[in-house]
């Protein structure tokens, strides 16, 4: 097989199956669950009240294409031999009113290799050509995304970093952006670890946004995957339980010191 290739389905491998099969349950109240393989699965079927923090249908369908991509990656890295030691992916899934439907979904896939360019670019290849989520989700809407790959090296210095500072937040900001200075500046009193990307220097952190769904500033990623814009505070604890972890840990320092 040429490095230029993709993989083509069939083989001695066992096949996939043809016909999925999973049952649902729900009761008045909006409790609900799914019933898929051997596990329970619930999920929020409230309509018109207040989140129980469960995923919705919504959720569930991101969920799907988040774990369509993890699992090809095991099958291309497998058959591609792609060597790599871990992955995480976030997709974000944007939908409109009316009629209503999803019009985009879009991923950013992180894979700790030492693979060079061209095989990362062979591996999207084969992730967006045989994913049958994938395939199934794009006739209906746009679906894209990008592959990034980070250096075992550059990862172990990351892991080292989150041992000595954790949760670490990441802060995509902006010059010239007056909430962004005001929200820098309390977590910096608050000495919580933070690393930021200014976007204005910064052009891959700021396609890296845009592929998220974000178009205004500032915004926040915890270490858990979590992000929220904006900069009042309480609406940030709130969306980001790390955030409000480090901020409840700093002051009791403060408090004891």
């Amino acid at each position: 097989m040429s490095e230029t290739s993709v993989i083509e389905p069939g083989g001695s491998r066992t096949p996939a199956p043809q016909t999925y099969r999973i049952h649902g349950r729900s009761v008045a109240g909006g409790d609900a669950h799914v019933e898929a393989a051997t596990v329970t699965v619930p999920f929020d079927a409230g309509w018109n009240a207040p989140s129980k923090g469960l995923p919705g249908p919504a959720e569930l369908l991101a969920c799907s294409l988040a774990a369509c991509l993890l699992k090809n990656l095991a099958r291309a890295g497998a058959l591609l031999s792609f060597d790599y030691d871990d992955a995480e992916v976030e997709v974000t899934a944007r939908r409109q009113d009316t009629p209503p439907k999803f019009v985009e979904m879009t991923y950013v896939l992180r894979v700790t290799t030492d693979e060079p360019e061209r095989r990362v670019k062979l591996l999207h290849s084969n992730l967006s050509r045989f994913g049958t989520i994938y395939n199934t989700l794009a006739s209906a809407c746009d679906v894209h995304g990008e592959v990034v790959a980070t250096p075992r090296a550059a990862a172990g210095a990351t892991e080292a970093l989150d041992e000595k500072a954790t949760p670490a937040v990441e802060m995509f900001c902006g010059s010239g952006c007056s909430k962004c200075a005001g929200l820098r500046r309390w977590l910096e009193e608050l000495d919580i670890p933070l690393l930021v990307h200014d976007l204005t220097v910064d052009t891959e952190a700021a396609q890296r946004l845009a592929s998220l769904g974000y178009a205004t500033l500032p915004v926040l990623r915890t270490a858990d995957g979590r992000t929220a814009a904006g900069a009042d505070r309480d609406h940030l604890m709130t969306s980001l339980p790390q955030l409000a972890d480090a901020v409840a840990a700093a002051r009791s320092r403060r408090a004891s010191g």
